[in-house]
């Protein structure tokens, strides 16, 4: 029996030659396998999302223009709608692209922030910081 060394390394399969139904099978089932894992090892810190979404919620809710839109906020999502938008959608994004945050904006002016692993108190701060100052700024340009 040859050495591990000596085994042809295995290759992940090559998802384009396999049909429509094994490849959504096989899709499926690495993404499922995220939540399986999560679920079984971060449960208990979900609380910790939680208040950060909820600690997110209240900066958001403290810029002027912000309305937060499931307040009080009990999972990890925070809804929030930009009330009078005075920028259009690709200079919103690239403003806030450049200070490093990233939102759900697919239904502009409504935007969809989720807190997760890798996400603590201080990203919060800046997050909010930043939208606050993109926000300030589209303002002062309009």
């Amino acid at each position: 029996m040859p050495s591990l060394d000596e085994r042809p390394a295995e290759r992940p399969p090559n998802l384009s030659a396999l049909s429509d139904v094994t490849r959504r099978d096989f899709l499926a089932g690495s993404v499922a396998a995220g939540g399986v894992y999560a679920l079984k090892h971060h449960i208990p810190r979900l609380a910790e999302d939680h208040e950060n979404a909820a600690a997110l919620a209240e900066a958001l809710g403290g810029i002027p223009g912000v309305e937060i839109i499931n307040d009080p906020v009990e999972t990890n999502i925070v809804l929030f709608r930009w009330e009078t938008p005075s920028l259009d959608l690709p200079a919103f994004r690239e403003r806030l692209f450049a200070k490093g945050v990233l939102l759900d904006d697919r239904v502009f002016p409504l935007f969809r922030a989720v807190t997760h692993l890798g996400i603590g108190r201080r990203d919060i701060g800046r997050a909010a910081r930043a939208i606050r100052e993109v926000l300030a700024g589209g303002r002062q340009r309009a």
